[in-house]
């Protein structure tokens, strides 16, 4: 049998293209389809006494995370309850409905609060603290601006973000107590493989205390002003999403450049979050 009657024999029909579609979803992804993948076959004839197929593809696809699997923290009544004691620098949360998250803590300026690094207040960056049930305490210091301290979310398989909770985005700028002063300054990052993927920020609330940046949010620094606000103030309240699949969401928390940079206490609470994950399952028609 020649090349041309091996190729016609694997591709069994008269025209010489086939359509292979990705389905991008699963049992809590609803899929839709932008547009069927088409891979022409192109034949080649006479080489290694078979053909040779070469194969051009565009993926394209849109998915909604219908309904998500909610991460829950220590304290909450359901879930998970992932706990995150104090000096943890790395923790990993097995099998959330199928997917492992990794937390890992990012402190190069050593401006978290620990132990060895205690707030003004004597506690710390941990689960069911001060924020109450179900909540993550993100506390940090300051010595001066540009001191970030993050927090590194890790999906072992693709998801797409439905929801990330954040409360208690705010600023001091005068106090009766003499406490420092503080500027809540937050940046957001997400990735696929390394591949940048944006993330949506959005204010539930439309007079909110704080302004978005691109990637960031910083509270609204008024000089000589009490900004501080309750931990369950929808003023202070943002939610994340992903419109695209990641593997990494990285939040970074810094005093912000209105304030004189030093700061003993301020902290952020976050609460349950929601994600799908992503599947690939492969559809030929021929």
């Amino acid at each position: 049998m020649d090349s041309i009657n091996n190729e016609r024999h694997f591709l069994n029909y008269s025209h010489d293209f086939c359509y292979i579609i990705f389905v991008i979803c699963n049992e809590n992804v609803i899929c839709n389809i932008m547009h069927p993948l088409i891979i022409y076959v192109m034949r080649t004839k006479n080489v290694f006494s078979t053909g040779i197929f070469i194969l051009v593809s565009v993926f394209m696809y849109a998915q909604t995370c219908n309904t998500p699997t909610v991460f829950t923290w220590e304290g909450a009544y359901t879930g998970n309850k992932a706990v995150w004691k104090v000096n943890d620098t790395l923790q990993t949360y097995s099998n959330i409905n199928g997917v492992d998250v990794q937390l890992r803590l990012i402190d190069p300026f050593n401006q978290n609060t620990d132990t060895g690094n205690p707030s003004e207040f004597n506690d710390y960056t941990k689960t069911n603290t001060f924020y109450g049930r179900g909540a993550f305490a993100f506390q940090i210091t300051a010595e001066k601006h540009n001191q970030p301290v993050c927090l590194e979310f890790t999906f072992s398989k693709p998801i797409i973000l439905k929801y990330f909770n954040i409360w208690d985005i705010d600023f001091l700028a005068a106090s009766l107590a003499n406490e420092h002063t503080f500027q809540d300054s937050l940046s957001f990052f997400a990735d696929i493989n390394g591949k940048s993927v944006p993330v949506q920020i959005l204010a539930p609330k439309a007079d909110h205390s704080f302004h978005i940046i691109g990637q960031s949010i910083v509270s609204d620094y008024i000089p000589g002003v009490n900004g501080d606000l309750r931990h369950n103030d929808s003023l202070g309240y943002v939610v994340l999403n992903t419109v695209e699949m990641i593997n990494k969401l990285t939040i970074c928390y810094a005093n912000g450049s209105l304030d004189d940079g030093i700061s003993n206490s301020q902290a952020m609470k976050i609460t349950d979050f929601g994600f799908c994950e992503v599947k690939v399952r492969f559809l030929v028609l021929y």
